[in-house]
């Protein structure tokens, strides 16, 4: 028949089936019968082709029981006989009796369809149950319907931040789960990461695969750990380095993240074989092998269209062929004059100057019936000086152009715009006071010879590679003098030095001069003679006045220069003032010091170099003294963006820089510093938006260094000041376009997780109640946290087989119900944590609790009259989404997150007297209040109390009553009107944008589907009982 099977078929026994669980085995007609309740009928299927076995009922496990004149619910204790024949069952009020096992009968695995039918059954359970059941998955249902059924967002252990959370929302709404996060450095795109790939890993079975940066790795792992607690999903997480892109299989995976994806389009040609080329190759098969997929990168599209076309094609190769380069750049350069008008099509822009970029932008998106709609009426009212109006006018253009004309629909790209900045300030960057100190090094001058002569003699041989090999030794030639023993040992060969990759690789293209031995020979007589003193010592001097007042940091990008002046701030200050971050050091030592740092009230100097200029944040840091100046804006970049992060600190961090003490020699060995601060703004402004145009003036300045001299260089540099600012604009006006403007969903949504935070007292009491109080299991706590264990002298109210389905990993960690000291690593008491949703399962499958009845016995002056029915009805209230694909769970997911919304579920509980209708507000408290004398124990009673009325018709009677006055509500009204309304607005724009859309993109057809089923379920909106129960009102007298 069925198989596997454990026990020998045997009329009137039981067999666990794989999708319905309980059931007991016909052999004469080969079906199953399953019972869901004593007043529903048997479910019968044929046997073939099932897949089941046969089982003896555990202990713990409950059944029903006729005893010829009621149904009884019991819990098994054991078989009475080896071959299970009977078994002994415990009853209420301490009544265990053998009972034949042909007589029982165990709920199959769906939950009670209809609660009612317990209650007209009189298989009830007492208030203490159904109070903590009802407690707990109300609970579960806010938190539920808050997050939109995204769990993964509410359950990561991170502040809520309503950019990082409506990014993440976008993702998991979306059918074609494939996003590029462009957001601007520092707004968090490693967070929505985390609540992505967290949501992916709670819906469904699957591996997923982090590609990073080699040196952050660790930090990857750290950070996904304990905000996002993968741990809970052992294996199927894996963190990778760039560099072992061919050890990944392109193979069916849940979610491929990519950070920094650019450094793989980077200086890619894509028609020709190369090693880069190889990697993106690599890359390529990965993405489009995977079912979704993450892109984060910071990169500008308008300084580098190849390199963005090579991301948006790993997003969606139909749209974005791999051989339109030069089509996607005409597109690209076409929005420029888009981008430029919509710059002036503001909320600041006075209502006189708005004519004309209005105009402007209607000519140019003349085939757009939105567009022309809006600016019409735009200029209507700016003309009539009506400012509101027009104000309301030019926010739905702008909304309706950013999400209309994005360079590609599903590419996130959040600003550090006013509407962020507030909910997230980052530091700013500003310098210290003194900005600048003189480098007190006797030895600079003869330093910069050597470098002059280099210069020359490059500049003579017109060698290739001119620019690079001087920019590399500029670098060691801006850091203290003892930086350049490192250069000396790369010059004569040696290994044992700490050049960067790049630096080794211009390093061995000097060697082949016949210069690098004489200049190796007069570097190192200069790094290795006395002086009095240095740059090294001047930086132990300006520590020296910081101690006790704040957090300083020194940088320098070369880790023995670094570990040099650790060493010497330890011997001035003590070991308990200095901490250093250096490159030998490994990621949980790093962020062990980090934390230790941060939280310290003596420590008050760090020392950093380059192995911490990617990855750490240091945002509590005041001022900054660079101890060198690294030859490469972007290598200053990623420094000061350790810095210049997400932080409660208002001043902006400060900067100080070393000069030269000659002002002839600092007219030459400051130029780059110079072009640095006045050229690239660098020290003032992030110049992450101008990276690549950045890049190419820094191999100009280099190359014309060489010919020029460094001053020549900056002064020749300088005259792009303008165009560089040119290019600032453009982009900022691209990035406008591109980025998201319509910001209301993702403050609701945070609003609502704030408000579910708010709560946690009483969502930490619930869960308690129901895995404790209710279900008996062990509960250990104090003021940070609580534990929870399965006794084994007193087990749970738990069969074996739930246990083991239950696992023991849940148990095997503390929780809490406080987002900060989730991010501590605890697990955290929300709907999406594992021990919350399994136990959530359990209370939605039991039926303990969802049907109570209880008698109230009232003092009266007629103690005769007959006794008075009060019902209670929970109704769950919710979008109706029974016709959504639930094997599609990226299309269920976006539906449900949709709908959500919109129509957030809510429970509605109605108290309802029989025959007389809704109970008012004061009989309400009170039944509320009143726990009554359980009648589930006294069958007896029960009977006696029911016997005189239609028990069964009355039940029916006040359960339509009670759904018709809670469907009449007022404010249920007003929710289901408001939800249509408001969904049917955004559908007007949603289709609007698909229309325009439409023109350029090729596969919209998913997204249709979504806005359809979304439609159907605000329309028909589900009303299902979710528990009930009764309460008798009895009379005495009242003497």
């Amino acid at each position: 028949m069925g198989v596997p099977q454990r026990h020998p078929l045997v009329a009137g026994h039981f067999v666990v089936d794989d999708e319905y669980g309980w059931g007991r085995p016909d052999l004469v007609e080969g079906t199953i019968r399953f019972f869901d309740s004593p007043t529903t009928p048997e479910v019968v299927l044929g046997a073939e082709g099932r897949s089941f076995k046969a089982e003896y009922l555990p202990s713990q496990e409950r059944v029903w029981w006729f005893d010829g004149e009621r149904w009884m619910v019991g819990r098994v204790d054991s078989p009475c006989t080896p071959k299970a024949d009977e078994y002994y069952v415990h009853f209420p009020n301490g009544d265990t009796r053998p009972v034949p096992s042909a007589e029982l009968k165990v709920r199959w695995s769906l939950p009670v369809g209809n609660p009612l039918a317990l209650l007209r059954a009189g298989t009830v359970e007492t208030r203490f149950l159904h109070l903590h059941r009802t407690a707990f998955l109300r609970g579960v249902t806010e938190q539920r319907s808050a997050c939109g059924g995204l769990g993964g967002l509410l359950s990561s252990a991170v502040e809520i931040h309503d950019h990082q959370i409506g990014a993440a929302r976008r993702v998991l709404s979306d059918p074609v789960p494939r996003y590029l996060l462009a957001d601007e450095v520092g707004l968090g795109k490693t967070i929505q990461a985390g609540m992505v790939l967290r949501q992916f890993l709670l819906d469904a079975e699957g591996v997923a695969v982090v590609i990073v940066p080699d040196q952050i790795v660790g930090q990857w792992e750290a950070e996904l750990s304990r905000k996002f607690r993968i741990g809970q999903f052992p294996d199927r997480v894996s963190v990778i380095g760039h560099s072992r892109i061919y050890d990944i299989q392109p193979v069916d995976r849940l979610l491929t993240i990519v950070d920094e994806a650019h450094r793989f389009t980077d200086h890619v040609d894509y028609s020709t074989d190369s090693d880069r080329g190889r990697r993106y190759e690599a890359l390529r098969a990965i993405a489009h092998a995977s079912r979704a997929l993450l892109l984060l990168s910071a990169t500008p599209v308008r300084s580098n269209e190849d390199a963005f076309l090579g991301l948006l094609h790993l997003l969606d190769p139909t749209n974005y062929l791999l051989t339109d380069v030069h089509a996607f750049k005409r597109r690209v350069e076409m929005r420029d004059e888009l981008a430029q008008a919509m710059s002036a099509v503001s909320a600041e822009t006075p209502l006189r100057y708005l004519d004309e970029p209005l105009g402007q932008v209607a000519q140019l998106l003349a085939e757009d019936p939105v567009v022309e709609r809006l600016v019409v009426e735009a200029r209507k009212y700016a003309t009539a000086k009506r400012q509101e109006e027009t104000r309301n006018l030019v926010e739905r253009l702008r909304i309706h152009v950013s999400e209309t004309y994005r360079l590609h629909r599903r590419m996130i790209r959040n600003r550090r715009a006013s509407a962020v900045k507030k909910a997230f300030p980052v530091r700013g960057r500003g310098f210290g006071n003194p900005w600048r100190i003189p480098d007190p090094d006797p030895r600079r001058r003869e330093v910069f010879s050597v470098f002059e002569d280099l210069r020359l003699e490059l500049e003579l041989l017109e060698h290739p590679g001119a620019g690079r090999v001087l920019r590399a030794v500029l670098g060691r030639i801006l850091a203290p003098v003892v930086a350049l023993e490192d250069l000396v040992v790369a010059l004569r060969g040696g290994t044992e030095h700490d050049l960067s990759p790049d630096e080794g690789a211009a390093v061995a293209e000097l060697r082949e001069l016949k210069l690098a031995d004489h200049m190796a020979g007069e570097l190192e007589r200069l790094a290795l003679a006395d002086v009095e003193t240095d740059r090294i010592a001047a930086a132990v001097e300006w520590a020296s006045r910081r101690i006790g007042r704040g957090k300083c940091a020194i940088a320098c990008s070369h880790p023995n220069t670094a570990r040099s002046t650790a060493r010497q701030l330890v011997e001035a200050f003590g070991r308990y003032r200095v901490t250093a971050l250096l490159e030998e050091q490994d990621e949980d030592e790093r962020n062990r010091l980090t934390t230790e740092f941060e939280r310290s009230g003596e420590r008050n100097v760090l020392v950093i170099d380059r192995s911490a200029e990617e990855g750490v944040n240091l945002q509590f840091v005041d001022e900054v003294l660079h101890l060198d100046i690294p030859a490469s804006s972007a290598r200053l970049e990623q420094r000061l963006g350790r810095f210049d992060r997400w932080s409660e600190l208002k001043n902006p961090v400060r900067s100080v820089v070393f000069g030269e003490a000659d002002p002839t020699l600092d007219e030459q060995l400051g130029a780059w510093t110079m072009t640095l601060i006045d050229v690239f703004s660098a020290f003032t402004a992030s110049t992450s938006t101008l990276q690549y145009v950045l890049a190419d003036l820094e191999v100009e300045f280099f190359d014309l260094a060489v010919t020029r001299n460094l001053a020549g260089a900056m002064k020749a540099i300088a005259d792009s000041v303008d165009t560089l600012e040119e290019q600032r604009q453009r982009i900022a006006a691209q990035d406008l376009l591109d980025s998201i403007e319509d910001r209301a969903d993702d403050e609701e949504l945070a609003e609502r997780l704030a408000s579910v935070d708010s709560r946690q007292k009483d969502i930490e009491k619930s869960v308690v109640g129901y895995v404790h109080d209710m279900l008996a299991f062990k509960v250990d706590h104090d003021e940070t946290e609580i534990r929870f264990a399965a006794g084994e002298k007193q087990p749970p109210l738990l069969t074996k087989a739930a246990l083991r389905a239950l696992g023991t990993q849940i148990f095997a960690q503390p929780y809490t119900a406080d987002r900060m000291e989730a991010a501590e690593g605890r697990g955290f008491l929300r709907w999406g944590e594992p021990l919350v949703n399994a136990f959530a399962k359990i209370a939605e499958h039991d039926d303990r609790g969802k049907a109570f009845a209880v008698e109230l016995v009232q003092r009266a002056a007629e103690p005769d009259r007959a006794p008075l029915v009060a019902f209670c009805f929970d109704f769950k209230i919710g979008p109706g989404l029974v016709g959504v694909p639930v094997a599609d769970q990226a299309f269920a997911r976006a539906v449900e997150a949709r709908a959500a919304l919109y129509l957030p579920t809510t429970v509605e509980r109605v108290w309802w007297l029989a025959g007389l209708g809704p109970c008012n507000r004061q009989m309400v408290q009170h039944l509320e209040h009143v726990r009554g004398e359980n009648l589930g124990s006294r069958p007896e009673r029960f009977r006696e109390l029911t016997a005189p009325i239609d028990w069964n018709g009355a039940c029916e009677t006040a359960h339509h009553s009670a759904l018709v006055h809670v469907r009449e509500r007022d404010h249920v009204v007003r929710r289901l009107t408001t939800a249509r309304r408001d969904a049917a607005a955004a559908q007007e724009r949603e289709d609007a944008v698909l229309n325009a859309r439409a023109r350029t993109e090729r596969t919209l057809e998913v997204d249709r589907r979504v806005a359809v089923a979304l439609d159907q379920a605000l329309a028909n909106p589900q009303f299902v009982l979710e528990s009930c129960g009764a309460v008798f009102i009895t009379w005495v007298n009242r003497s």
